[in-house]
C-alpha cells in the first residue's frame, strides 16, 4: 500500500493516520530503546504497527502475486512498489466507492492532522511531508502523470532508471487487469484493517 492507501485504512484515529505515514520511517520493533525514546503516543505506535500488519498481508495475497508476475521477469524485484503506486492511483480514481467524502476534504483533512504533530517526525517524514503538502500528491496520486513521474524517480533514486522506464510502458499496458484486480481486493483489505484495528485498540 501507498500513501493514500496507508491513511484510508488508518480509519480516523489521529495517532493511527500519523502512524500511517511513520511506518515508512520508522524502523525496529517498537519496543526498542531507540523507538522509546521518541515518546510516541499509544495511537502513533498503534497505527505504525497497523502499517506494518497491512503491508505484511498484502504481501501474501495470493492475487496480488499474480498480478505481479504479469510484469516481465526483470521488473519482478520491484513488484511491491509498482503495485503500491498503482493502489493510490486506483483509489483516487474510484474514491467514491469506498469513501462518501469529497477526496479533495480527505486529503486536506490527512494534510492538516500530519502538519499539526510535526514534532513527532523524523527528519526524513517531515520532508516528505513538505513535498506531500506542496505537490498535493494525495489527490494527485490518479493522475498517470503524477505516477510516471513517482516511476522515474524511484528509478533515478534506485539507480534503475533505464528498466523503470520500462516498467512505465508496461505498467500502463497492465492498467485494466490491475484496475479490476485491485478494486476487487481493496475491500478486503479494509475489512482486514478495520479488524486489526479493533484487535489493537485492546492489545496495546
Amino acid at each position: 500500500m501507498n500513501y493514500l492507501a496507508h491513511f484510508h485504512l488508518a480509519g480516523d484515529d489521529e495517532g493511527m493516520i500519523i502512524g500511517a505515514l511513520l511506518g515508512d520511517f520508522i524502523k525496529g520493533p517498537l519496543s526498542s530503546s531507540a523507538i522509546s525514546a521518541l515518546n510516541l503516543s499509544t495511537g502513533i505506535r498503534q497505527g505504525i504497527h497497523l502499517h506494518r500488519c497491512i503491508d505484511s498481508h498484502v504481501d501474501q495475497l495470493p492475487e496480488l502475486s499474480q498480478l505481479g508476475r504479469m510484469l516481465p521477469p526483470s521488473l519482478w524485484r520491484y513488484k511491491h512498489i509498482f503495485l503500491d503506486l498503482f493502489f493510490d492511483y486506483m483509489l483516487c480514481l474510484n474514491w467514491q466507492s469506498f469513501d462518501h467524502r469529497p477526496l479533495n476534504d480527505y486529503c486536506n483533512k490527512i494534510i492538516t492532522i500530519l502538519n499539526q504533530h510535526r514534532v513527532s517526525m523524523p527528519n526524513s517524514a517531515k520532508q516528505f511531508l513538505l513535498r506531500l503538502d506542496e505537490h498535493q500528491l494525495l489527490s494527485r496520486y490518479g493522475q498517470r502523470s503524477v505516477q510516471t513521474a513517482i516511476i522515474k524517480r524511484l528509478g533515478q533514486r534506485l539507480n534503475q532508471v533505464d528498466l523503470f522506464d520500462q516498467a512505465v510502458d508496461v505498467i500502463w499496458q497492465l492498467e485494466a487487469p490491475w484496475m479490476s484486480s485491485c478494486q476487487r481486493i481493496y475491500p478486503e483489505i479494509q475489512d482486514f484493517a478495520t479488524a486489526k484495528r479493533l484487535e489493537l485498540g485492546r492489545s496495546f
